[in-house]
């Protein structure tokens, strides 16, 4: 499993080095493509979150608990549909999983999108991610962690749902805020900065590097509750065009630039959310939370339809 996880996040690093245009088009009129020329997307995104119990959910939803959320911003309320997709049986009675979760990627299609978080470190309560929202990237990706399939074609592969088929499938409906931004650590931090910051991207905009929290909280069909507090950054590769000049050996030492940008980045982030969760704790109860997907093989044991799987929280994104 660990080796299959090692595989997903060198994957996800060859990704920021090469996207597949070319090759999206050629699949999608069913035709062979040539090997397109290199181009790097122009941005990461990292995402880091804590889910928690919803026993608090009074008191988030008035921002009655001490000290208040400043800023604290109500962003309504939607509906979405999730269906998950592998190549195993996720609610089986050893909760093995398919090819994918168990290389710590979750695949699904969320209102006829498709995307793929691939943990890039944490755990089930603590996670670190990285996210994809291009087909074909995605296509790659599971093609490498499960190679070709007997008498399936390149194209069949590169295309949903990538010969894959669902695992899971619900709706939700999320309450979403947008609170606090900076943490008074940070603030205090960004006052006594200097010219000297270990900060890589010191020279991009406050509201790039203290982004606001995000926390939701979501109830399911079959009447699971839980929360979720994430952070999301964008970490940008440089200047439209800068790319398109560079010598290959110029590529690798800009690749490892953001590998190393990256986990600094990260730090950061798990930094600022943990902190920001400590000064907020009565907002975030105690105790282990219940992802959804758990919640959901459990409530379909119950149901009769699907064995009780054994370890269900190793399945959750």
């Amino acid at each position: 499993m660990k080796q299959a996880r090692a595989l997903a996040r060198a994957h996800v690093r060859a990704l920021t080095t090469t996207t597949t245009t070319a090759a999206a088009a050629a699949a999608a009129a069913g035709v062979a493509a040539a090997a397109p020329p290199a181009r790097k997307p122009r941005s990461v995104v990292l995402e880091v979150e804590r889910k928690f119990r919803s026993a608090a959910a009074a008191q988030l939803r008035l921002n009655s608990g001490k000290p208040a959320f400043d800023p604290f911003s109500y962003r309504g309320a939607h509906r979405f549909h999730d269906t998950y997709y592998d190549d195993g049986d996720w609610g089986g009675p050893t909760a093995a999983g398919g090819t994918l979760v168990a290389a710590g990627v979750w695949l699904r299609c969320r209102d006829q999108r498709w995307q793929a978080k691939v943990r890039l470190g944490g755990d089930f309560n603590r996670s670190e991610f990285e996210e994809l929202d291009d087909v074909p990237a995605i296509g790659r990706l599971v093609q490498r962690l499960r190679g070709r399939a007997p008498m399936q074609t390149e194209t069949e592969m590169l295309m949903p749902p990538f010969g894959l088929r669902p695992t899971a499938s619900f709706a939700t409906v999320r309450e979403t805020w947008s609170v606090g931004g900076r943490t008074a650590a940070t603030s205090a931090s960004a006052s006594t900065s200097t010219s000297t910051s270990t900060d890589p991207d010191d020279d991009n905009d406050d509201a790039a590097k203290h982004p606001a929290f995000e926390i939701v909280l979501d109830t399911t069909d079959f009447g699971h509750v839980v929360g979720e507090i994430e952070l999301v950054r964008m970490l940008e590769r440089g200047a439209d065009g800068e790319e398109d000049e560079q010598e290959e050996g110029e590529e690798g030492e800009e690749e490892e630039s953001l590998v190393a940008r990256r986990h600094v980045a990260l730090r950061q982030m798990n930094a600022r959310l943990d902190a920001f969760m400590e000064r907020h704790a009565w907002a975030f109860p105690p105790g282990k939370p219940v992802g959804k997907l758990s919640a959901y093989f459990e409530w379909k044991a119950k149901e009769g339809t699907l064995p009780l799987a054994s370890s269900s929280e190793e399945q959750e994104r």
